[in-house]
């Protein structure tokens, strides 16, 4: 007689749905067998009669296995269901970036018709910007929409946002640092930097430093927010290995 986990773990092999979903479906299956075999029982069956036919109630079928997976999608997975996966991720993540790009690169340029940063500052630091946004932009879109996202990729999801914030300090650095340096060398070489020209520069450094730092912080946020997704993803997991163990005990849920 096969064991409750084993028809279990073949149903979560045969379903075509994320792990969240995938969850609630074997949860609510499994509490529904454990209830079936305990009521079996106490009408008189052994627990060993009382589990072959509850096997034979409860268990799906590879067609009911797809037909399961059907009714419990997204929208979104209905909506994609008859293109191909590739070409479906590909506009996925074009569309994301262009969307990052045209939300990073408006105010951006609107800032440098307002404000006396050099083009090639805010050209650096609106492209360190838009990979931070579009990194967020995509993992927001495969929880919230796709429903998706697993621990693993949400964890690398925080490393590459860890680095684009080291990048985004950096070109911030870097800019600040050759704007002085190429002023301050020519005021103290006598080439022609006056000191008001040194206090554009500063107040030009002064801008960057105050942009990259609030660009920091927005990339902080989005770093905390992919942390809480990574904890409630790895919690689902969790509960889907615990629903796939010989030890559940429905009460717990």
């Amino acid at each position: 007689m096969p064991s409750a986990e084993s028809v279990f773990r073949e149903l979560n092999a045969r379903l075509d749905l994320p792990a969240r979903r995938r969850a609630l479906l074997l949860r609510e299956l499994r509490a529904d067998f454990e209830d079936l075999v305990t009521t079996l029982v106490a009408e008189g069956l052994t627990p060993e009669a009382a589990q072959q036919k509850a096997f034979r109630l409860l268990t799906p079928s590879p067609d009911d296995a797809g037909a399961l997976s059907g009714l419990h999608r997204t929208r979104y997975a209905r909506l994609v269901s008859g293109y191909r996966a590739a070409r479906v991720q590909v506009v996925e993540r074009v569309s994301i970036g262009v969307m990052a790009a045209l939300a990073v690169g408006a105010p951006l340029f609107a800032l440098a018709r307002s404000s006396g940063l050099p083009v090639g500052t805010l050209t650096v630091l609106g492209v360190a910007a838009t990979f931070l946004l579009a990194n967020l932009a995509w993992h927001a879109f495969r929880i919230v929409v796709r429903d998706d996202a697993d621990a693993d990729s949400l964890a690398r999801a925080g490393m590459v946002q860890a680095a684009l914030l080291g990048l985004t300090l950096s070109a911030g650095a870097l800019s600040v640092f050759v704007d002085a340096a190429l002023t301050l060398s020519s005021w103290e070489a006598g080439g022609g930097a006056t000191t008001i020209q040194v206090a554009a520069t500063m107040t030009r450094c002064a801008e960057t430093t105050a942009l990259t730092l609030g660009l920091t912080i927005l990339g902080v946020f989005g770093a905390l927010a992919l942390l809480q997704w990574h904890l409630s993803a790895r919690t689902v997991e969790e509960e889907l290995r615990a629903l796939l163990s010989p030890t559940f005990d429905p009460e717990e849920e």
